[in-house]
């Protein structure tokens, strides 16, 4: 039998953990760095123009010495409001007006005449709007435009003597606008 002296089997050695193994890093020697000159770029000489000194406007370095207006505040300068009011009464005692007047009078129409069209239009585009804007009402404008379009068609467009009075009519018309006269 098995007596604690003596044991049947043996036990195996225990192995001991391993350690890692580290290398040795190699050491590198920095290599030294060779400077080499700068290179300098001829670049060619730009000579900057002769600076041109501009004429002084003798209207904007002119100061106006005015003597102070009776009631001024009791200041040494002014009188600008009076001599403002001086020289604007004898522009307008000039007659320059009306002739400033005459030269802007075709320009100032045609500008007037240009707003109102806007206007016009805009007023119109507005009340479309509002008529777009009821159910069924432009499928019925349609529809009364084609039937006006068929009704004028059997009028004017079948016979050629009426087709010829309308190309007619038509002709009067765009010469008119076009400035020919015939």
């Amino acid at each position: 039998m098995n007596t604690p002296e003596t044991p049947d089997f043996q036990q195996p050695p225990v192995p001991e953990p391993a350690l890692p193994t580290v290398e040795p890093t190699p050491v590198v020697e920095p290599t030294p760095v060779v400077q080499s000159p700068p290179v300098v770029e001829q670049t060619p000489v730009v000579e900057a123009p002769p600076v041109v000194e501009p004429t002084p406007v003798t209207a904007i370095l002119e100061t106006v010495e005015l003597p102070a207006a009776a009631g001024a505040g009791g200041g040494e300068t002014g009188g600008e409001w009076q001599e403002l009011l001086d020289r604007l009464n004898g522009w307008l005692g000039d007659g320059r007006v009306s002739e400033i007047w005459q030269q802007s009078q075709r320009p100032l129409k045609a500008l007037g005449a240009a707003l109102a069209l806007l206007l016009v239009l805009r007023l119109l585009g507005s009340v479309l709007g509002a008529l777009d804007g009821v159910p069924m009402l432009p499928r019925l404008l349609q529809l009364v435009g084609l039937i006006w379009l068929g009704l004028y068609s059997s009028r004017h467009l079948v016979r050629s003597d009426s087709r010829q009075q309308l190309l007619a009519r038509l002709d009067g018309l765009w010469a008119s606008v076009v400035g020919r006269a015939d």
